[in-house]
């Protein structure tokens, strides 16, 4: 569901969802989205609270950032583009309304 959240709250932002919950022997990517010349390699976090969220651990972010080489070759993504990682974090305690959301940009260098 997360997923679906995180999908919807990008394309209002203008992107374009390229692929979601992408698979590859390097491993998963949970939403891959473009937007003009910059691709994004998102990781969805879903939890009670957003202060709950302390990071990508570098193993996962590494895993990550393979399977984004895989889907850039596989794809023949250009170097023309912006590759970044980011997160997107949705929070599901109902007091945080409006605030039950948080995109955050560029969390790793690529």
């Amino acid at each position: 569901m997360a997923e679906n959240v995180a999908s919807l709250i990008l394309i209002f932002q203008g992107y374009s969802i390229l692929a979601r919950r992408w698979r590859c022997n390097a491993g998963e990517i949970d939403i891959i989205a473009r937007r003009h010349r910059r691709i994004l390699f998102i990781e969805v976090k879903y939890r009670h609270k957003l202060n709950q969220w302390y990071g990508i651990p570098q193993r996962q972010q590494r895993r990550i950032m393979r399977a984004a080489e895989t889907f850039a070759k596989q794809y023949r993504i250009s170097q023309e583009f912006e590759l970044r990682f980011d997160v997107i974090l949705i929070q599901t305690d109902p007091a945080a309304w409006p605030h039950w959301w948080r995109h955050l940009k560029n969390v790793w260098p690529g």
